[in-house]
């Protein structure tokens, strides 16, 4: 951030607590830097069943806890998918398609507008 013009900053994390106490250093790492957070994004969110059910397989969300924290907003909660697992693997991430992703980039494209 000191070397590299940066406009803003998303901070990605995942449920687990220690994912968390090592984004709350880098948050407070940006706000030293006086940087901006544009957005919060939770990988491995959790994992859905082809019948719909989810389950929290690293725990219970920090997503709320880390937006408290920035005052940015939640891009997306993504969630754990083998299908994405397959095609990386694969050499074919270009293939990958899923609703997670599509809000994530709506929402990260509205925050930039309101940002600017």
């Amino acid at each position: 951030m000191q070397s590299l013009p940066v406009d803003g900053i998303i901070i990605v994390s995942s449920p687990q607590m220690l994912a968390t106490m090592v984004v709350m250093k880098c948050i407070n790492m940006v706000r030293q830097l006086k940087g901006i957070i544009v957005g919060v994004v939770e990988n491995m969110a959790y994992f859905q069943t082809p019948e719909g059910e989810r389950y929290e397989i690293f725990g219970p969300s920090n997503g709320t806890e880390l937006v408290n924290m920035t005052g940015a907003p939640l891009l997306a909660q993504l969630p754990i998918d083998p299908a994405l697992t397959t095609l990386c693997d694969a050499g074919r991430v270009e293939e990958y398609h899923a609703e997670a992703y599509d809000l994530l980039a709506e929402n990260f494209i509205n925050t930039l507008k309101i940002k600017r």
